[in-house]
């Protein structure tokens, strides 16, 4: 091969790897590994991220409450899941909240959206916004 073929063959592979990166980041952050959230009030949890197919990822927290699967869709993380003890009633009992959680593909910026669900004899609503750091990447 001359050297004027080597070259264009560089250039080819070169924009070929542009293109990749180029997706990569139009794509935003991975979002399989380990992640930790933090909201606003500045509570903690950590969450395990798999793939479960073509734009799913199954999401579990360490503290038990989160086990769901979470859709892609529109540059948004979406799932849905029942927190056992979501709302605390005027009575001093708990009671379960079903939880929205919708996260930007992205940033990793995320909202949780709870209510109402008429528990407590109250239809309150929570929107609590959040920030996911992937921590470590799972292994492939």
């Amino acid at each position: 091969m001359r050297k004027g073929n080597v070259f264009a063959v560089v250039i080819v592979c070169a924009g070929a790897s542009l293109g990749l990166a180029a997706q990569a980041a139009a794509d935003g952050p991975v979002f399989n590994g380990t992640f930790r959230l933090q909201t606003q009030d500045g509570s903690t949890n950590t969450w395990v991220v798999t793939p479960c197919g073509s734009a799913c990822a199954h999401v579990v927290s360490d503290s038990g409450h989160v086990n769901a699967d979470a859709w892609l869709m529109d540059g948004q993380w979406t799932f849905t899941y029942t927190h056992p003890i979501g709302w605390d009633c005027e009575d001093g009992t708990d009671a379960p909240a079903t939880r929205r959680v919708s996260i930007d593909a992205a940033t990793l910026h995320g909202t949780v959206f709870q209510g109402p669900d008429d528990v407590c004899g109250e239809s309150d609503v929570v929107d609590e916004p959040f920030t996911i750091t992937l921590n470590q990447v799972a292994a492939q």
